[in-house]
């Protein structure tokens, strides 16, 4: 946290430092700015501007000022726009890149006209395979489009109402209905949670998750290794291939119970069977190279 004096108050205001110490309401509030300056409905400066008060937690004042109190505003707001810096890196390219390092789901559960929808446990924990490779197509569908309409189909696939104390279980037949419920909430709330299945995404491809006190590294899911199938020139179905083949294998049952079964036990089934195949073809490089050094002519 960073902290902050008020002189003319005498106060201290403790300011979050990265969005994994925001509260739900300002992790809400400033995903919506960011949606708002990312659709060009405001510019950054605006952004900023606005982002220094919810990081406050203050009301922008109404009140009249003179010319002199409004330029020590303004003196004082640029001087705090280094706050928001802090929230993003910039790639090679120079463009913003918000950082999303969570240790918790920040949209624990999003308000709606009619009652409070549950979200995914952190990491997604006890979310099923078929709602991740559900949501991996909505989420790479909007990527790929831009559609609006795609972030509150990627929030309905994992916010549902509680029944009796309890989630009701996933069914893909209610996204469309849920979705519409969710376009009574803050844009806050849903772009919020793309922004989390994205960072979580993002933890995927590029970070090591541990077990058992080994770094595992779900990378090589994603990255083409030596000995894989070359692609033909028609796109397959990514995850939902997989399904496929996991179903086929049998390991997990059906394809409904594959996609029932728990995302994380199917990660880490896939985890091992690619280590596996690239230990294997790891042993045949090793094998050619000491047959290949055992033919040299002494």
């Amino acid at each position: 946290m960073h902290t902050v004096e008020l002189p003319a108050s005498n106060k201290i205001i403790y300011v979050p430092e990265n969005l994994n110490e925001c509260t739900p309401d300002q992790y809400m509030l400033f995903c919506r700015l960011i949606f708002k300056y990312q659709t060009n409905q405001i510019n950054l400066l605006q952004f900023k501007k606005a982002a220094v008060y919810v990081l406050l937690n203050m009301n922008e004042s109404k009140k009249e000022r003179n010319d002199y109190e409004a330029a020590q505003i303004n003196a004082n707001l640029l001087l705090l726009f280094d706050l928001v810096d802090g929230f993003f890196t910039k790639d090679k390219d120079g463009v913003l890149q918000l950082k999303d390092h969570f240790t918790a789901n920040p949209l624990p559960k999003i308000p709606t006209a009619w009652l409070n929808l549950i979200g995914p446990k952190h990491h997604f924990h006890q979310a099923t395979f078929g709602e991740y490779v559900i949501a991996l197509n909505i989420f790479s569908t909007y990527q790929a489009t831009q559609d609006i309409n795609l972030l509150y189909d990627l929030a309905a696939v994992y916010y549902r109402p509680h029944l009796f104390g309890l989630k009701i279980p996933f069914n893909e037949n209610h996204i469309s209905r849920i979705a519409q419920m969710l376009k009574n909430s803050d844009i806050g709330h849903i772009y919020g949670f793309y922004n989390y299945f994205s960072s979580f995404q993002n933890m995927l491809g590029t970070k090591k998750v541990y077990w058992e006190g080994k770094p595992i590294d779900f990378s090589i899911l994603f990255t083409k290794t030596d000995g894989d199938q070359q692609p033909s020139e028609i796109n397959g179905l990514g995850m939902k291939g997989t399904s496929y083949v996991l179903a086929e294998s049998g390991v997990f049952g059906t394809l409904k119970d594959v996609n029932q079964t728990d995302m994380w036990e199917i990660l880490f089934r896939l985890y091992d069977m690619k280590k596996r195949n690239i230990d294997h073809l790891n042993e045949i490089k090793r094998s050619k190279n000491e047959n290949s050094t055992a033919r040299k002519p002494a």
